[in-house]
C-alpha cells in the first residue's frame, strides 16, 4: 500500500508538471527497495526510467526500463499492456541512443515489435515507432506508411509528425 501511495503522489505531481517532485517521489520509493526496506514492483522501475528519458538520462533511462522488462518478463504480476507499455518505452530509449540499439534488430525494433502486437494504450505509438524503424532504418517507406496508417487508424491522437507525407 506504502508503494502505491508514492506512486499516487508522484503521478499527482505529473499531473501538475513538476517532474522533478514527481522523480523525487520514485527515487525514494526505489531507493528503499535498494536499501532492503521493501520489494519494488516493475512499475516504479519503468515509470522512473521513463522520467529518466523525459529528462534525456538514456543510460539510466535503459537501466530502469530494462530493469522493468526484466522483472514483467520472469513472472512478477504484470497485465499485457502494462508489459507492452514498458517495452515500447525501451523502444524509445533504445532508439534515442542510436547507433546499435537503433541499428540491430534486436534493440529499438524487437522492443516495438513485442509491443505492437499487444491491443492498449501503447499499440499505437509502437506502430509509430516501427515506422520510423522501416522508414529510417530499413528504407522501406512502404512499410513505414502502413504502419503509420494503422497506427493513426487505432488513435487519432497518436503523434505523427514528420511522416505526412509518407501517408499521402
Amino acid at each position: 500500500v506504502h508503494q502505491q501511495a508514492l506512486r499516487g503522489v508522484g503521478l499527482i505531481e505529473l499531473e501538475r508538471g513538476d517532474r522533478a517532485k514527481a522523480k523525487a517521489q520514485y527515487e525514494r520509493l526505489l531507493g528503499r527497495a535498494a536499501m532492503g526496506r521493501g520489494a519494488c514492483e516493475h512499475w516504479a522501475h519503468a515509470d522512473y526510467g521513463w522520467l529518466l528519458f523525459l529528462d534525456g538520462d538514456l543510460p539510466g533511462a535503459r537501466q530502469h526500463l530494462e530493469e522493468a522488462v526484466r522483472m514483467g518478463q520472469s513472472g512478477a504480476y504484470i497485465t499485457d499492456s502494462q508489459l507492452s507499455e514498458h517495452l515500447y518505452r525501451l523502444g524509445e530509449v533504445y532508439w534515442a541512443l542510436g547507433g546499435e540499439t537503433r541499428q540491430q534488430p534486436q534493440f529499438a525494433l524487437r522492443m516495438f515489435m513485442e509491443a505492437a502486437k499487444v491491443e492498449g494504450h501503447a499499440q499505437a505509438s509502437a506502430l509509430v515507432g516501427l515506422g520510423r524503424y522501416y522508414e529510417g532504418v530499413a528504407k522501406n517507406g512502404g512499410a513505414a506508411a502502413a504502419l503509420y496508417r494503422k497506427a493513426v487508424a487505432l488513435d487519432p491522437s497518436v503523434s505523427t509528425a514528420g511522416i505526412e507525407a509518407l501517408l499521402r
